[in-house]
């Protein structure tokens, strides 16, 4: 009777090490030779969408005849006529395709554009159409990359308007980049008409805005800026310095046209802000920056939450939601957040992680995936979980935002270099 004890025991305990060994994630690569290093948007069983270098194009999940995903190009960017350099996507309603690009769209220089991507009823034929073709200087435009990628992205409201950021142009030829939003045609019309809200100055107000305005509720605008602000401990320059903000753009109160910006916080920790803010049900925003090693913290990157931000109280609570260490849990994450129902944040890491790696380009670690829960109702305390370490063949230097599917399934992209060669997509159940 003993013995039988033991062994059920035993079996006990060998089911359940193969049952939590079977549920830990596993990471797999669905899509190689891509240069791609922009997000992921629509839905794994129907298609995801991304970018390619100059092109767009969909990713069909498999079907009973084909295991395999397969890469279709949809449409090929014209650069003097389409644009250059197309950066994260935007899945409207009806399934469009909206985007930005750098460059081109008048001249292989100048100065980027709003393009749409349309498909027919049943996704078998697709038409590209330039929406907005910038003219640099006050009206703003593109401008540099970040290891190769535009950091642009739209968003849009109920009635089908977009937003976006340029980085350049607005104040001046070159400084400090602009807010704008684009409407729709009327009835009987072609043209969709383009308005600047906002022009920044550069220092205190922000140079570079980066990544997708944030529109809540109310119909105010959240995001980032690279640079400017009134923390200089980057450059003391202010015409050119800061270390960036999280701003707010308010909309005109009656009989007015004018924004009103406002700099959420100047908070000492967040330095360099890259991505598109995200928003849990309670309204409390959430980003990533990257940290000087001034400012006391680790120095590696950062996750914040910033809360009660509104006209009335500007400055809100800034909160330092994780500080990355440069070791086994990742640095320097400048992709943008995901966010869950249950208000569990995703993201990545460019480096860090595993530090070994078949690329010379990866001695500082490939980077991670991870994920932040938090332990209490109150937001004030996170737990940072890895969800995967890559090692080179596997990805490397994740820059864009996650999808997450209603399994929790992750899918993202990564550059082998980081610097234009080959890149992969690639999935993670968990």
């Amino acid at each position: 009777m003993r013995s039988f004890c033991l062994i059920i025991l035993t079996l006990t305990f060998l089911l359940g090490t193969f049952a939590g060994a079977a549920a830990a994630p596993k990471e797999s690569v669905i899509a190689k030779g891509l240069v791609s290093k922009s997000n992921l948007v629509g839905h794994p069983t129907t298609g995801l969408y991304g970018v390619n270098g100059n092109l767009i194009y969909r990713l069909s999940p498999p079907t009973a005849s084909n295991s395999k995903w397969t890469t279709t190009t949809l449409y090929s960017l014209r650069p003097k006529l389409d644009g250059i350099t197309p950066g994260n996507l935007f899945l409207g309603s009806g399934g469009v395709l909206y985007g930005t690009t750098l460059t081109g769209g008048t001249t292989a220089s100048c100065c980027g554009t709003v393009f749409a991507l349309k498909p027919n009823a049943n996704r078998t034929k697709w038409t590209f159409s330039v929406l907005y073709r910038f003219k640099g200087g006050k009206d703003g435009g593109g401008g540099t990359t970040q290891f190769n990628q535009n950091l642009s992205q739209l968003t849009a409201d109920q009635s089908g308007a977009l937003y976006g950021s340029t980085m350049l142009g607005g104040a001046g030829r070159v400084c400090c980049g602009t807010i704008f939003k684009l409407i729709p045609p009327a009835a009987g019309q072609t043209n969709w008409t383009k308005a600047t809200l906002y022009a920044f100055q550069g220092s205190p107000d922000g140079i570079t805005p980066v990544g997708a305005p944030y529109l809540d509720g109310k119909g105010n605008l959240f995001g980032v800026t690279l640079n400017g602000g009134s923390n200089l401990n980057c450059d003391p320059t202010p015409a050119s310095g800061g270390c960036g903000t999280i701003f707010e753009l308010v909309p005109p109160t009656a009989g007015r046209t004018d924004w009103t910006e406002v700099e959420i916080t100047p908070s000492i920790n967040m330095v360099y802000p890259y991505s598109t803010l995200v928003a849990d049900k309670k309204g409390a925003l959430y980003g990533t920056a990257q940290v000087s090693t001034q400012t006391g913290s680790k120095g590696f990157g950062i996750v914040f939450r910033v809360t009660g931000a509104t006209p009335s109280h500007p400055n809100g609570t800034f909160q330092d939601v994780y500080d990355f260490a440069n070791g086994s849990d990742g640095s320097q994450s400048k992709a943008g957040l995901t966010i869950d129902g249950k208000g569990t944040l995703y993201g990545t890491t460019m480096t860090g992680g595993t530090n070994f790696s078949t690329s010379p380009l990866c001695l500082n670690g490939c980077g991670t995936v991870f994920k932040l829960t938090p332990t209490d109702a109150t937001g004030a305390n996170w737990k940072e979980t890895i969800v995967h370490r890559f090692n080179g063949p596997d990805g490397e230097y994740p820059t864009a935002p996650l999808l997450i599917d209603g399994t929790g399934a992750l899918y993202g992209t990564a550059s082998p270099t980081g610097y234009g060669s080959d890149g992969l997509v690639f999935k993670i159940v968990q």
